[in-house]
């Protein structure tokens, strides 16, 4: 299953000025699923919502101003729309998502030394400055999740990234992460591409959501195995 939802910006209070109680507006969901999955399966597990992920994230959100979308100073919403084009269709077809497939392959096979392998792999296609942008939301991610129980091999992949074993890159881990936690490959997917969003369009007002979002999960998933359809 994929479920991609435009949830609250964290930045907007829950409640208006004032304190009164009248609940903020709502905004559309869009949730794709695999072919032979109910419709009402679908929007049943899509409502017990996925409030983990996004206070997972924060500080994330918080503290990058960029991963591997470019990073941007400017508050025009085009700018950062023609950056967010750019990097649909440049940086993630031709590099991320190979490295999270492959990533979320060795995640679900338990596989540590894959997992390695292929964060230190990840490397060798990123920019000096996109090495220390990946690594540092790489290390919080991993600092997040330190107390979570019977972390098996996710808290001996820590323990090498601590020991200067791995460099601990931010796809690699939440691959790791989403997979322990068990979200599915494609709601992993999702939740990253909007964390990219995010953090892209932080200081701009009402930016929402691209349209392309859906489109560019699917794609970063999407293989011979793994065919999507969009649930009105």
């Amino acid at each position: 299953m994929i479920r991609l939802l435009e949830r609250m910006n964290d930045a907007e209070p829950r409640l208006p000025a004032g304190g009164e109680s009248t609940p903020p507006p709502l905004r559309s969901v869009a949730v794709l699923a695999e072919a032979k999955e109910a419709e009402d399966e679908v929007v049943e597990d899509f409502a017990r919502g996925l409030e983990w992920v996004r206070w997972l994230l924060a500080g994330i959100r918080r503290k990058n101003h960029a991963i591997h979308c470019r990073p941007v100073s400017a508050t025009r919403a085009g700018t950062a729309h023609a950056i967010w084009a750019d990097f649909g269709r440049q940086r993630l077809p031709n590099c991320l998502r190979a490295h999270f497939l492959q990533a979320w392959q060795a995640a679900a096979q338990g596989d540590l030394q894959a997992v390695m392998a292929a964060d230190l792999a990840f490397t060798a296609s990123l920019s000096e400055d996109e090495k220390a942008r990946s690594t540092q939301a790489g290390e919080l991610l991993l600092q997040a999740t330190r107390h979570a129980r019977y972390q098996g091999w996710l808290g001996r992949y820590r323990a090498a990234c601590q020991a200067g074993e791995s460099p601990g890159h931010f796809l690699t881990v939440w691959a790791g992460v989403a997979h322990f936690f068990q979200l599915s490959l494609a709601s992993a997917a999702a939740e990253y591409l909007r964390l990219e969003w995010e953090i892209l369009t932080w200081n701009l007002s009402a930016a929402g959501m691209p349209d392309d979002l859906p489109t560019l999960a699917g794609r970063m998933i999407e293989t011979s195995q793994i065919k999507l359809r969009l649930v009105q």
